[in-house]
């Protein structure tokens, strides 16, 4: 455990590094707390890049940014087995805060920081013009008023691996927030993170992240996109990760697993499981020109008012190849997969298997003013009130070797 502690009392930063340190000066075993300062209470380090092992830094305040630690000017400091808890700044990074610096950190936590203003963003970690590398990291329990409860990147490159992000809060991205920005995250998880809008993740400004074999369990919010939420043309793309039990609560919220607004995500082997929503989409929501590729994804035991499974509205027209809806549900229309104002989605070898809509229309697909492409795909054992399989109104699909078999009309409408 660090032995030493050093006790800033509350009036004045605890460490500062400004001469341009490097590797060789080690800072080990130590307790940095109750430092205040404008930016940085508990550390500085400008154009300086210290080692940092088994040190703590606790109780330190930023009247601006970085209340645990602020890093400036090409700043690279090397931290393994750090904890960051209970900081906070008024501004950005109640635990770090980076400005066109590159840490390295490696099994580090942070638990129960905060960005406390009105305009407070990363509770765990603030990012702007940075590439950090976050190795075995934690984060817990973070908070802010605005975005990314958890971390706030913004022009900035990071790599994180093997990460944790749980039970943070914000507005926006309960868990992280990006904006112009292009992370790479592996193996990376985000549980039981709570939002307003993306609870999980949320996207922003043309951000591009890489997510491989990463997990998005429990994530809730109040309005749309439970556990990732994409807008302003950003366009992630996703290899093998997970989407279980997240999801959208209030009345008129969409996308429990996904929500996609003006933005293309790739997906490629991903899983949406168990997801909710109370209005669209229970797995994933597609709005406004929305154009995402999926390919061998799965949508099972989805939920939601309308498209159980997968929701395209206003002109959004997703290409699938090899993706399965099976066992979603919904109250209304389209058990699998709803289509509405233009959507056209283009599927191949898609599997729509026992979805249901039992008070609505289209228990496989539901399609309303478009032009949905089909070929080769699938539907069996789907059922509602009226077609069973597929339900088109003023939607001229495109069918080309499709099978329907045993689909049902059951329910209110039954006849």
């Amino acid at each position: 455990d660090p032995a030493t502690i050093i006790d800033g009392g509350g009036q004045i930063r605890v460490l500062e590094c400004t001469a341009g340190e490097s590797v060789d000066t080690v800072f080990e075993n130590l307790v940095i707390q109750n430092g205040f300062s404008m930016n940085g209470g508990g550390m500085y380090n400008a154009s300086s890049s210290p080692m940092l092992i088994n040190c703590t830094f606790t109780g330190n305040s930023a009247e601006f940014d970085g209340g645990g630690m602020y890093n400036l000017e090409s700043s690279s400091p090397a931290l393994t087995r750090c904890t960051f808890t209970e900081n906070s700044a008024e501004y950005g990074g109640g635990g770090m805060s980076n400005t066109s610096s590159s840490p390295n950190l490696t099994d580090c936590t942070f638990t129960s920081n905060s960005a406390i203003g009105p305009f407070g963003s990363g509770g765990g970690m603030y990012n702007e013009f940075s590439s950090p590398t976050l190795t075995g990291c934690t984060f817990m329990d973070n908070s802010v008023v605005e975005d990314g409860g958890g971390m706030y990147s913004t022009e900035s490159t990071l790599t994180l691996v093997n990460c944790t992000f749980t039970n943070n809060s914000a507005d926006t991205g309960g868990g992280m927030y990006n904006t112009s920005s292009t992370p790479i995250l592996t193996d990376c998880t985000f549980g039981e993170n709570l939002a307003r809008y993306g609870g999980g993740m949320s996207n922003a400004g043309g951000s591009s992240p890489t997510l491989d074999n990463c997990t998005f369990t429990s994530n809730s919010v109040e309005f749309n996109g439970g556990g990732m939420y994409n807008l302003d043309g950003s366009s992630p793309t996703l290899t093998n990760c997970m989407f279980m039990d997240n999801s959208a609560t209030s009345i008129g919220s969409a996308g429990g697993g996904m929500y996609n607004e003006s933005s293309s995500p790739a997906l490629i082997g991903c899983t949406f499981t168990d997801n909710s929503s109370n209005e669209g989409g229970g797995g994933m929501y597609n709005e406004n020109s929305s154009s995402p590729i999926l390919a061998d994804c799965t949508f099972t035991d989805n939920s939601a008012s309308s498209g159980g499974g997968m929701s395209n509205g206003n002109s959004s027209s997703p290409t699938l190849t090899d993706c399965t809806f099976e066992n979603n549900s919904v109250v209304f229309n389209g058990g699998g997969m709803y289509n509405d104002a233009g959507s056209s989605p283009d599927l191949t070898d898609c599997t729509f298997t026992g979805n249901s809509a039992d008070f609505g229309n289209g228990g496989g697909m539901w399609n309303y003013q478009g032009t949905p492409t089909l070929t080769d795909c699938t539907f069996a054992n789907n059922s509602a009130g009226y077609g069973g399989g597929m339900w088109n109104y003023q939607s001229p699909a495109t069918l080309t070797d499709c099978a329907f078999t045993s689909n049902s009309v059951t329910g209110l409408f039954s006849r």
